[in-house]
């Protein structure tokens, strides 16, 4: 790349004698032709993996034959949800060496909207799909017998303002204004409308409110049923543009549309030279946000998980969705001799140790439940700013 930057200057001085004039080399070019190194990578991604083992030899004595073997099998990394043999689509990863930060690596989108109408936004958001990402599944199994399933579904960068609004919902956040973390509704084409669409429905007399009084006082449910019924109903015809006020109006109200929209979350990890111990190992620090729709153990056909996982920060003035981050994470192996490491019940002379680990930002789980999310959620949990700054964790075999 030096060579071909080199060759254009000197093209560029060569031509001299035959222009007119000769314009001087502003700031602006010159960083065009030094400001281009590094790899960016696109990935169309559709594996298959026959199968992983890990083999512990001695198993939990000392004896060789006592050991066992854990395997993942069959194990499928695709796109679209529910069907292996598409790719996930993987944009804009890039890979630079800095002279501050050591390796930085970026991530630009993984999946994105999954709607691209109003008709699909409302199956999108009846069915809690607002986004494509990438899907893995694969068999676990213990010493050769098979002990169950395992399935990540949506694994994206993208978080739809649905989660956003969920996380109003659940844990008690506001949107801008006071009172908590604040949290923004957004979106990469940053259109107005789909905020004002939210507003207008989610707002304390907005239409879904109103949608429920109407049901409420048409008692368009059998009798006995709950608040927490008519509000479910409310909200589905809001979103679904069948509300009252909305079949009385002119056209769709967009709440669907704009629950799907939302936003790439930009994210980054840098790994620099010298850990925690001496002068060698590495410190990463990172800045993630993703969104998992649906992490599940499934046995027999039966599942237990966590529905709707996001990690994130917001903006403490604009309440912007932002990365979490992660701080001050270091890397060393240490050894008796000079770090002064004593293991436990072990003969281990040297260890991974990890510490210095401090975040900012949310952990949150929508639903954690037994069978499915919508019947079977036993609640939701968030988690706020991890300081483990002065922990320290020592792995090593025994």
């Amino acid at each position: 790349m030096k060579g071909l930057q080199k060759l254009a200057l000197a093209a560029a001085i060569s031509a001299a004698p035959f222009a007119q004039a000769m314009e001087s080399l502003d700031d602006s070019l010159l960083d065009g032709m030094t400001g281009q190194a590094g790899i960016t990578l696109d990935l169309n991604l559709d594996m298959s993996i026959a199968e992983i083992r890990y083999a512990d030899e001695d198993g939990q004595g000392t004896d060789i034959g006592d050991g066992g073997y854990l395997t993942l099998s069959n194990i499928e990394i695709f796109g679209d949800q529910g069907a292996g043999g598409t790719q996930a689509l993987i944009k804009g990863v890039t890979i630079d060496v800095d002279g501050n930060d050591g390796i930085v690596i970026g991530f630009g989108q993984i999946g994105g909207q999954s709607t691209v109408s109003q008709a699909s936004a409302i199956l999108a958001v009846a069915n809690s799909n607002y986004w494509t990402g990438v899907n893995v599944t694969a068999d676990f199994g213990i010493n050769g017998t098979q002990a169950g399933s395992l399935e990540i579904k949506n694994f994206t960068n993208f978080v739809p303002n649905a989660l956003a609004l969920e996380g109003v919902q659940k844990f008690g956040y506001t949107f801008n204004g006071v009172g908590g973390p604040i949290v923004a509704l957004v979106n990469d084409d940053a259109s107005s409308t789909n905020l004002l669409a939210i507003a207008g429905a989610t707002a304390p007399t907005g239409l879904i409110a109103q949608e429920y009084q109407a049901l409420k006082t048409a008692g368009g449910l059998p009798a006995g049923s709950t608040d927490q019924q008519y509000y479910d109903l409310a909200k589905g015809n809001v979103v679904q543009s069948l509300d009252a006020a909305t079949v009385a109006g002119s056209g769709d109200n967009g709440f669907a549309t704009a629950l799907a929209a939302g936003t790439h979350i930009d994210a980054s990890v840098s790994i620099s030279a010298g850990g925690a111990t001496g002068t060698e190992g590495l410190t990463i620090d990172a800045v993630v946000g993703f969104v998992i729709e649906e992490m599940s153990f499934i046995d027999d056909g039966n599942k237990m998980g966590i529905h709707n996982f996001t990690m994130f920060d917001t903006n403490d003035l604009t309440g912007e969705i932002t990365g979490f981050k992660v701080t001050g994470l270091t890397i060393d192996v240490v050894d008796n001799a000079t770090d002064g490491f004593v293991a436990t019940n072990s003969n281990a002379t040297s260890a991974l140790k990890i510490g210095g680990l401090n975040t900012e930002g949310t952990i949150a789980m929508g639903d954690i439940f037994i069978g499915d999310h919508t019947n079977g959620s036993l609640g939701a949990v968030a988690i706020r700013d991890i300081d483990m700054s002065n922990t320290s964790i020592l792995i090593y075999g025994h």
